[in-house]
């Protein structure tokens, strides 16, 4: 299982950093007491529970001050197809967390704990930087990504619908493979990035200008037999959703 773990600490390196022309980083520097650190991360439990059998894996970790917090799970193989969003941008106080995960991607299927991986980042809260820190986070690089800037009714990661294709079914021939927003819309700014992945590999990457997507399918260029298609969704400002399905195909 692979473990990716982002920080604020990571944000605030670039922050400091500094270039030619801008104020000295000990003039810039912003208050880290209020910008949260995970510590103490323990993913083992997590990594070794059997869902099928109803048991549940425990995520642990330390803030080092109040945050919002956002736990993905994705697939170990295909990053960008991600299972779940079990945690979106949900506060946490300081200190010891625990997150419970069932085991299950956002279909209520059971997922292989040990064929994940795991993105977890904390941001501050808002209210708690002051309007200077607040003012140098955001001007160092991609401030789209600081979600403590983001209107709160637009962030969160985004609610994909794949149609076209039914779960289980057996397909021929041409399809139309339909992907669709449904609720959370995210802050495109104009257009989507959308990736199609059949078999885990990337088949599709481009953009589109509205929250749907539609692509025909021709099955006659696939090999007979079962098959995996997953459409991901991302508003260019790290807010993402996937769907997908397994079918069949028979061209005989």
């Amino acid at each position: 299982m692979r473990v990716r773990l982002l920080c604020g600490w990571i944000i605030f390196l670039c922050a400091a950093c500094g270039a030619p022309g801008t104020v000295p980083s000990a003039q810039v520097t912003p208050n880290l007491s209020a910008y949260p650190e995970i510590t103490q991360l323990d993913l083992s439990q997590a990594r070794t529970f059997d869902p099928a059998a109803g048991e549940k894996g425990v995520i642990r970790y330390t803030l080092s001050a109040p945050a919002r917090v956002r736990i993905r799970i994705a697939d170990a193989a295909t990053s960008g197809i991600v299972w779940r969003t079990l945690v979106d941008w949900e506060v946490r106080s300081a200190g010891e967390q625990s997150e419970i995960w069932d085991g299950r991607d956002w279909h209520g299927d059971t997922v292989d704990p040990r064929r994940v991986s795991w993105f977890i980042v904390a941001e501050p809260q808002r209210d708690l930087l002051s309007a200077s820190d607040r003012e140098i986070l955001a001007a160092a690089r991609y401030p789209e990504h600081k979600h403590f800037l983001h209107p709160p009714e637009s962030c969160g990661d985004l609610s994909v619908r794949l149609s076209g294709i039914t779960n289980d079914a057996t397909v021929s021939s041409s399809v139309d493979l339909q992907a669709t927003l449904s609720g959370k819309l995210g802050m495109p700014d104009g257009e989507y990035h959308v990736v199609v992945y059949l078999d885990g590999r990337e088949a599709w990457d481009g953009r589109v200008s509205e929250p749907r997507f539609v692509q025909s399918f021709d099955t006659r260029n696939v090999p007979n037999g079962e098959h995996f298609i997953a459409v991901g969704f991302d508003d260019l400002h790290d807010h993402t959703g996937s769907d997908w399905v397994r079918f069949t195909v028979d061209n005989n």
